[in-house]
């Protein structure tokens, strides 16, 4: 099967954006990151589209059981 997420997204879980994406961002950033990301057009209730940037910093820069950093959310563009 092709995969269809357009250019400037990934495809991530619905779990795993809101057990793993929330928690880090925080509450401050959360409707944020939650205005950030939309439905996946072929799974709309079990996965997220999330932009690549917050994804590629998310994967790179992360470390589990920390809130995101200043320089993360930067990266990010949260605003």
């Amino acid at each position: 099967m092709t995969e269809v997420t357009p250019d400037g997204w990934v495809a991530v879980s619905r779990d795993c954006f809101e057990y793993n994406f929330v928690p880090w961002v925080g509450r401050k950033y959360e409707a944020w990151l939650r205005s950030s990301a939309l439905p996946h057009p072929l799974d709309p209730t079990g996965q997220l589209l999330v932009p690549t940037r917050v994804y590629d910093v998310f994967k790179a820069e992360r470390i589990p059981l920390q809130r995101i950093s200043k320089q993360q959310l930067a990266a990010i563009g949260a605003r």
